[in-house]
């Protein structure tokens, strides 16, 4: 194999469909700030909390479609969250509400298996996005009127566990049906 420069980094995107897998080298580095898919709101946001390089991770994921299915598998601080969240909640900012409801009618529905990951999703969600919109953070543990609080008609991104968003919805206290 040959030796990379410390500003080269080999990563290996695999295709949902099982078509094999394709390496991709990156070349140096990429500032938030020059690139133009996001949101001038979230790049100020990131230089406020001194993000100021996209990480490798990073720099793959947000030239990747909006639309495409991502599974990002790499360790613990590489840069994911940002990741899948930056691309979403960028084309969120860039558009008007359509929505106007009584209730909690989310765009966005991120689905987190463990409560510690929503609540990471959640504030760094909501941190990058307010006061433009709020982020609700759903999970089981908790007293429901504490989270019922949090599902307000300007709930634009929910983010939670599998079984307290599903009762919730039963309940009728958040509607899923315009999440893209």
């Amino acid at each position: 194999m040959p030796k990379q420069s410390d500003t080269s980094t080999r990563l290996t995107l695999h295709t949902p469909e099982g078509e094999g897998e394709s390496h991709l080298e990156l070349e140096g580095d990429i500032a938030f700030k020059d690139f133009h898919g996001l949101h001038p709101l979230l790049q100020s946001r990131l230089a406020a909390l001194g993000y100021t390089l996209m990480s490798p991770v990073q720099q793959v994921v947000l030239n990747l479609p909006l639309q495409l299915d991502k599974i990002i598998c790499s360790n613990t601080g590489s840069g994911k969250t940002l990741a899948f969240l930056l691309p979403i909640l960028s084309e969120l900012l860039s558009r008007a509400r359509t929505t106007k409801s009584e209730q909690c009618v989310p765009e966005i529905l991120v689905i987190s298996p463990t409560r510690e990951l929503a609540f990471e999703i959640g504030n760094i969600s909501q941190y990058l996005t307010q006061p433009w919109t709020t982020t609700a953070v759903i999970y089981g543990g908790i007293p429901y009127s504490e989270q019922k609080k949090c599902l307000t008609p300007e709930c634009s991104i929910v983010v939670g566990c599998p079984g307290r968003i599903i009762d919730l919805e039963s309940q009728g206290l958040v509607d899923l049906s315009q999440v893209k």
